[in-house]
């Protein structure tokens, strides 16, 4: 996608946002998103940014997603759910029953406490368990690893590692994103060399009565405030 050379309003833009204390990344954000190139906002910011995480994301908003929107998964048993608000897909039985018990039963014999960066969010924000089950190196888990890339159609290389989680009455995991924020260290550290995540896979080892789901929010706020570009 051909992108735009910045102009003296946008610049006057980026004076007066930085005069408001908006950060270095999240002006550079708001203008790749908006089709500028990153060589001319950085010749246009006058101060330093997170250069490296940018150009990974200068790249990202140059992917044709309305194209990649047709890519189904490659297991044929698997269902699109009839929505044009994101991409999900539905698969049944994805696991037996003893694969579901015995996976049940690893985890929760090697839980610790789910992580959150307690600096930026509530201690509620994220009340379960996590299992590392990549540590628990058993054929089960090497097993399941690879029938999820299989199903998706990607390399197993460019999957993580898979976790188990479990929620006792009352837990939560309230209202998060599952990539990482483009243009925060957090990015760079983690999706700076593999890139950011695109595909969340999750199996439900068991049913309850009640509760238990996954909600999806119908929007997406703003990165940042919103001002009038031209």
């Amino acid at each position: 996608m051909a992108r735009r050379r910045v102009t003296e309003p946008v610049k006057s833009w980026i004076a007066q946002s930085l005069f408001d204390r908006m950060s270095p990344d999240v002006i550079a954000t708001e203008l790749l998103n908006r089709a500028y190139a990153l060589d001319s906002i950085r010749e246009s910011l006058p101060v330093a940014a997170n250069w490296s995480a940018l150009a990974a994301l200068e790249v990202d908003r140059d992917i044709d997603y309305a194209a990649l929107a047709n890519i189904t998964p490659a297991a044929t048993d698997v269902q699109k759910i009839a929505t044009d608000k994101a991409q999900i897909y539905l698969c049944d039985d994805f696991l037996s029953a003893s694969d579901c018990d015995s996976l049940a039963a690893l985890i929760n014999a090697n839980l610790r406490p789910s992580a959150i960066d307690a600096a930026k969010y509530d201690q509620n924000l994220r009340t379960s368990r996590t299992c590392d089950l990549a540590a628990a190196r058993a054929p089960l888990v090497a097993a399941i690893d690879a029938k999820i890339a299989k199903t998706l159609g990607i390399p197993l290389s460019h999957s993580e590692l898979i976790q188990g989680q479990r929620y006792d009455v009352g837990e939560q995991f309230k209202e998060h994103t599952d990539f990482f924020e483009p243009g925060t260290t957090q990015c760079q550290q983690l999706a700076g060399t593999l890139g950011n995540r695109t595909w969340t896979f999750m199996i439900y080892l068991n049913d309850v009565a009640r509760g238990g789901g996954t909600f999806f929010r119908p929007s997406i706020k703003p990165l940042c405030r919103k001002r009038a570009l031209r």
